[in-house]
């Protein structure tokens, strides 16, 4: 594989092939044991052809993360933008657990390994808050601002919440996960749809603590 003639290297766009074989790895040898020498050589191509793309193993998890933001809004048409804050929501989040199972092995050994890699899981949380910003924009609700901002953060706390009862679900119709990210939508509902001009922007903070109070909020 070589960057055909005329094309400029995109900046964080990672080819296919590099992110399908650093995904492959990943699943079949951990995260901790990945190399970039591994990635090149499974995916065929030298190792200063994969430097144009990846400049660093945390890349590719931005990298993965995209590819999951795209297919999240390719698909964001399904949405019934006429439906509640909290209705519209569950729908877009549904459209990321769906885009993330071809990849359950990849993000089970990431689940575990990345804890131990602070920088991978800073590049990791970058990622989180501009996917779930355009969460928010794919559910018809601004993302700018604080308000925004905070209502970002706490749709990355209840997919987090929601995502080990996702790993141990049912694939072919993931009614626990539904369940679990019903219950867990409804806890922090009045903090969703909210918009700058309607005064004091939703403090996620304060939704983290009312929904851990929450009947059975051991339970996702």
């Amino acid at each position: 594989m070589s960057t055909p003639p005329g094309r400029p290297v995109v900046p964080g766009e990672v080819p296919d092939p590099i992110l399908d074989a650093a995904l492959k790895l990943i699943a079949r040898e951990g995260w901790r044991s990945l190399s970039l020498g591994k990635i090149a050589r499974d995916a065929d191509i030298p190792l200063a052809e994969l430097y144009k793309y990846v400049r660093g193993k945390p890349a590719l998890l931005a990298a993965f993360s995209r590819r999951l933001d795209l297919e999240v809004l390719a698909n964001a048409g399904e949405v019934d933008l006429h439906a509640g804050p909290r209705d519209r929501i569950f729908d877009v989040l549904m459209l990321r657990f769906e885009a993330m199972e071809p990849y359950r092995d990849v993000i089970r050994v990431l689940r575990k390994e990345l804890p131990r890699d602070p920088v991978a899981l800073m590049t990791l949380a970058r990622a989180g808050r501009r996917a779930f910003a355009w969460s928010m924009e794919a559910a018809g609700l601004p993302s700018n601002g604080f308000s925004g901002a905070a209502q970002s953060r706490l749709l990355g706390y209840v997919f987090l919440r929601v995502l080990d009862v996702w790993l141990d679900d049912d694939p072919a119709d993931l009614a626990q996960t539904m369940a679990a990210l019903d219950r867990r939508l409804r806890r922090v509902e009045r903090f969703l749809g909210r918009s700058n001009s309607d005064g004091a922007a939703p403090d996620a903070d304060e939704a983290h603590k009312e929904e851990k109070a929450a009947p059975n909020a051991g339970t996702a």
